[in-house]
This record gives structure tokens, C-alpha cells and sequence, in this order.
């Protein structure tokens, strides 16, 4: 922040504060923090009253699409140390008039993984139009074909180990996210990682990039006989592009009950995707398959 120090008849040139910016990791939200601000300029001691930051530059700020009550909150500190803290109250409106129709995609099987009892890569692919109101929430369960392969998730790692970066022995696939608040994508890993007394273990997708973003979705296996993830606090960004891929082999999460390219459809997966706004976009998505390949080596795709 750069600031003319201007006193009556006394021009004392420049005051210059940095502020660092630092982004959640679960939430996204921004939090600055600056240096300390001056006392005295030019052998002037200063008696700061009043303090206002504008910033207006057009299409540096989003608003939320999200209609729920705000708080931006901050933590002042005085010249002699005093710490007090302070919040405003804000809310958009309105939110309930933009769309919501974000597309789930979902291509499984790769050759040499499309056999009963095999493991085999799962890809979800999941796209938004400009304008949208941002996910609040996706849950995703997979059809019976597909099954845990229990001795990958037993190999969860800690989160003390995922914090200190030891958690490559359980990482089970990739990720990308794109948006256009940044220039580049985010791409980082895919883990299992099981809380402390946890039965399952959560799914965490590293962002990495300009900035860090963590997922996390819980693990469930409902019935017995499905896999499902559901991903219930993801931040309100938009999105224009957001690859998931699990790995087949010996890190392969995603098991196969039965052969994949026989005749019999493989189901439908049951997606489930809340906006921030509140609206909701259930639907049943198919399987494309990825089998074996044609004369030509493409690959025949089989909904």
C-alpha cells in the first residue's frame, strides 16, 4: 500500500506497507496481514485516526454466489500491543436467479484393466459454464460393478504424514483443477488419508500451484456393495474444468466386480451436486467405458 504522506505545507514523500496474503487451504479465503504500520516519518510522529483501504480494481474481486450471512473479520494490534478484534457483517442477494448445470462425466476401464477382479482407472471429468453459482457440495456413488480394493485403502497414510509431506506411498491418482481467477491450472495428487480412529479413510485432492487447495471428501461404502464419495465443503470458486483420475495397478483404488466390456451395461453412478446458491442438480450418470481396442487403435467407448 502505497501512501503520499501529506501533513498541511509538509510533503514527506512516500509511506509504503506490505501485506502478505495468505489462502486457506479447506476454505480459500484470503487473509492479509500487514507490516507494521509507521509511527513516525521524517522524524514526525504520527497519530493515525482513520485507515481505509479502496480496492476497485475492475475484475480483481467475485462476489459470492452463496446467499448466506458473511463476516469479514480482522485482528487490529496497537503501537503498545493492545489486540483487539473486529467483524463486518455482509450479504449478497439474488443468488437464487443464477443457474446451476454443472456436467459430471465418467470414463472408467483402460486394456489390460477391464477384467473381473482387476483393478482398473476411473476418471471424472466435471465441467461449469461461465456465470454458474459455485458447488457447495458433490456426492458421487459408484454402481456395483465398481468395488474398493481393500488392500489399497489399508495403506492410508496419517495426516501427520500428509502434513509433512510422507504421504506418496498413498496416493492413488491426479487432479486439475481450472479456473479463471488464476492463469495456470492447479494440479497436485490424490491421497488416502485415514483420521485418527476413522474406519475409512478420506479422500484428499492436493491442488498445488499459485496457490494450495485441499479437498476432502469422505470415503463411505453404503450397503456393502458401492463406492461413494462426497465432497461437502468445496469452496465458492468457480470452475471451469475439474479432472479426477484414479490409477490402475498395484495403487489402483477402483476394483472391478466383473468383466467391464461384456454385454451387460455396468449401471449408473448417483451424482448429486448442491450449488452455493441452494439449488440442486441430481441425476444418474452413465458409465463410458474405455475397452478393448478397434483395428484402427482407437478405443471403443461403450456407455
Amino acid at each position: 500500500m502505497v501512501v503520499p504522506a501529506v501533513a498541511g505545507p509538509f510533503d514527506l514523500g512516500l509511506v509504503v506497507v506490505r501485506a502478505a496474503v495468505f489462502v486457506d487451504r479447506r476454505s480459500a479465503a484470503l487473509r492479509a496481514v500487514t507490516d507494521r504500520l509507521p509511527r513516525v516519518v521524517e522524524g514526525i510522529p504520527l497519530q493515525l485516526r482513520d485507515v481505509r483501504v479502496s480496492i476497485d480494481r475492475p475484475g480483481f474481486m467475485v462476489s459470492p454466489t452463496g446467499c448466506g450471512e458473511k463476516r469479514v473479520r480482522g485482528v487490529l494490534e496497537s503501537a503498545a500491543g493492545r489486540v483487539v478484534g473486529v467483524s463486518q457483517r455482509f450479504q449478497v442477494g439474488d443468488c437464487g436467479v443464477l443457474p446451476f448445470g454443472p456436467r459430471l462425466r465418467l470414463f472408467v476401464g483402460a486394456p489390460g484393466h477391464t477384467g473381473a477382479r482387476s483393478s482398473t482407472p476411473l476418471t471424472a471429468v466435471l465441467t461449469q459454464r461461465p456465470g454458474e453459482a459455485g458447488i457447495r457440495s458433490v456426492s458421487v456413488t459408484l454402481p456395483s460393478i465398481l468395488s474398493a480394493q481393500i488392500p489399497v485403502i489399508e495403506d492410508a497414510c496419517s495426516p501427520e504424514e500428509f502434513a509433512g509431506g510422507r504421504c506418496e506411498a498413498a496416493r492413488i491418482g491426479t487432479a486439475v483443477a481450472v479456473t479463471p481467477l488464476l492463469r495456470d491450472p492447479l494440479r497436485g495428487g490424490v491421497y488416502l488419508v485415514r483420521p485418527a480412529g476413522a474406519h475409512l479413510p478420506d479422500l484428499v485432492v492436493a491442488l498445488r500451484g499459485l496457490v494450495s487447495v485441499d479437498l476432502v471428501g469422505k470415503v463411505a461404502i453404503p450397503g456393502g456393495d458401492h463406492l461413494a464419495a462426497t465432497f461437502s465443503d468445496v469452496p465458492d470458486v468457480p470452475i471451469r474444468r475439474f479432472v479426477l483420475r484414479f490409477y490402475a495397478g498395484p495403487r489402483g483404488v477402483v476394483g472391478l466386480a466383473r468383466g467391464l466390456c461384456a454385454a451387460r451395461p455396468p449401471g449408473l453412478a448417483r451424482v448429486h451436486l448442491t450449488g452455493q446458491s441452494g439449488d440442486n442438480a441430481p441425476e444418474r450418470v452413465p458409465l463410458t467405458r474405455r475397452c478393448a481396442p478397434t483395428a484402427h487403435g482407437s478405443f471403443r467407448l461403450h456407455k
